[in-house]
């Protein structure tokens, strides 16, 4: 399983995710974030972080955007003038030869289970229209082999020692009885994850 390097793959986020493919694919026409089968408080879905049970962790790094040596010999089919000047230039702060640099987490994991309060069988039959979770699953990875829910009585907010399992926003913590002491800092606590729109400063799993 590929993550980004900072991320708590919430199961809100995971299923938010495969809604979204579902509608890119043209096989779900709904709105997504309503159709997430997880319950809310406000707009705090209940559910857990990621666990990843016997997992060995590896960082790596993928770069874009760099032109390999063997392109040289084409190289006015990329390269550009510059906002008038008359000497060409690759610009690698936009465009198709912009540069980047995204830093991942891959998980080697037999198992991965989250805590939730909402429809489990309706939760299991999108894991079953996805194949596959996580970054870069196009290229192989995060394939799902076998799906199962069931009955808990644990809490997908806090663990026993009244640990927060998902950012939780400060100005929320009085609704759950999250300990101020607990960990803060800025993070997405709701989908679309990746807009910084959603960001608050948030009490933080460890």
């Amino acid at each position: 399983m590929v993550l980004g390097a900072q991320s708590f793959w919430t199961l809100d986020a995971v299923c938010h995710g495969i809604l979204d493919d579902l509608v890119r694919q043209g096989r779900f026409a709904g709105d997504v974030i309503a159709s997430i089968p997880i319950d809310r408080a406000g707009d705090l879905f209940l559910a857990s972080r990621a666990y990843f049970i016997g997992d060995v962790v590896t960082d790596f790094t993928k770069i874009g955007g760099i032109r390999p040596v063997r392109d040289a010999d084409r190289a006015e089919a990329f390269l550009r003038p510059y906002r008038g000047s008359k000497l060409s230039k690759i610009r690698t702060s936009s465009g198709n030869e912009k540069a980047h640099l995204t830093r991942y987490r891959l998980h080697a994991a037999r198992t991965i289970f989250w805590l939730a309060e909402g429809d489990g069988a309706r939760v299991a039959a999108l894991f079953g229209n996805a194949g596959a979770l996580g970054a870069r699953r196009m290229e192989g990875y995060g394939r799902i082999a076998s799906i199962r829910w069931e009955p808990s009585e644990e809490s997908p907010l806090l663990d026993r020692n009244n640990a927060v399992r998902r950012p939780i926003p400060a100005e929320m913590a009085g609704m759950f009885g999250v300990e101020p002491c607990s960990p803060q800092g800025v993070d997405t606590w709701m989908p679309p994850y990746w807009e910084r729109e959603r960001q608050a400063v948030c009490f933080l799993p460890t």
